[in-house]
């Protein structure tokens, strides 16, 4: 199930482990005078978001945060351009029709392409692949027929754009790390000790750190057996 946290919420839970006092009381280390205040304060919680994606993703599984677009693919086209939230692809089929999908796999080295371009032929079951150059992902070989494809990825870190009605998944209290990081950086301005809030913190990264790696509701998948379509003869 979802935990949607508000931008604001990650800010005060920082603000309280910065002031390290209980909330309302009046001799606070951190104030804020106004909402314009604040701005300084959110740019941390973004930054802090954005440096802890990756962890937060492995914890969580691609499957978590993976969506999917479509590629409608034409013929004499290779070429299409990613998602503007693209961040990993995780894969790419093509839909044929009913029972009828065909995955892509991702070349090996950029120098595949030529025995693609050379020997392959666009057809359904033929020998095909894929490579991301830049914003956009190429086909090799080029098509010659129209399909639709489906890119599966996880999208990038998108800030918070309000402080109360947008809201991000961070499922397991996943926010606490993010609001430690802040907390830390707020003293760190202000040239005041942090050492309980890294002890805190380096305790929170620890958790998340293991939930990564202990991840086990799907066996690694090894790509290498199914490779046959990547075989030409010699």
């Amino acid at each position: 199930m979802a935990r949607n946290v508000t931008q604001q919420a990650i800010r005060l839970l920082a603000q309280a482990y910065a002031d390290q006092r209980p909330g309302g009381d009046t001799d606070q280390f951190v104030v804020n005078v106004s909402t314009s205040s604040y701005a300084g304060q959110n740019q941390l919680v973004n930054l802090a978001c954005a440096e802890f994606y990756d962890l937060l993703v492995a914890a969580g599984g691609p499957e978590r945060f993976i969506t999917t677009s479509a590629i409608t693919i034409i013929a004499g086209t290779a070429s299409y351009a990613l998602p503007a939230t693209h961040y990993r692809t995780h894969g790419i089929v093509l839909e044929w029709g009913t029972q009828r999908w065909e995955e892509v796999p991702m070349l090996d080295s950029p120098m595949d392409r030529v025995r693609f371009q050379n020997q392959a032929t666009w057809t359904e079951g033929a020998p095909k692949g894929y490579r991301l150059e830049g914003a956009n992902v190429v086909l090799f070989p080029t098509p010659t027929s129209a399909v639709t494809g489906r890119h599966y990825y996880t999208p990038s870190w998108v800030d918070f754009t309000h402080d109360t009605s947008d809201t991000k998944d961070f499922v397991n209290g996943w926010e606490k790390l993010v609001a430690l990081r802040v907390a830390m950086e707020l003293r760190e301005i202000e040239q005041q000790p942090y050492t309980g809030i890294e002890r805190l913190f380096e305790r929170e990264k620890d958790r998340i750190e293991t939930l990564a790696a202990d991840r086990d509701d799907h066996p690694a998948r090894i790509l290498d057996v199914s490779r046959r379509y990547l075989t030409f003869p010699r």
